[in-house]
């Protein structure tokens, strides 16, 4: 049985894979897998980095489109990210 509980704040990880920075969250992934090429079976391993920026970024929303001309909807569109 699983549940879920939604949090009213923030939380953080503790792992040596995970670092936190004043403007971004960085973590290291170790990406496993396994080739097989005829009667030979060779482990893979490749290791990533992600970048998570902690600011979130100003994006505006457009409820609603101008007429149903692909122009004017582009138009809103780009004004709606102006205004925020």
């Amino acid at each position: 049985m699983s549940s879920c509980l939604n949090l009213d704040g923030g939380f953080t990880v503790e792992s040596d894979k995970c670092k936190y920075t004043d403007d971004a969250i960085i973590s290291d992934y170790k990406y496993e897998t396994t080739i097989v090429e005829g009667n030979v079976v060779k482990p893979v391993e490749t290791k990533m980095q992600f970048k998570t920026e902690k600011k979130v970024g100003k994006t505006g929303v457009m409820l609603v489109g101008l007429g149903g001309n692909n122009g004017c909807t582009c138009v809103a569109g780009a004004i709606a990210n102006k205004l925020g």
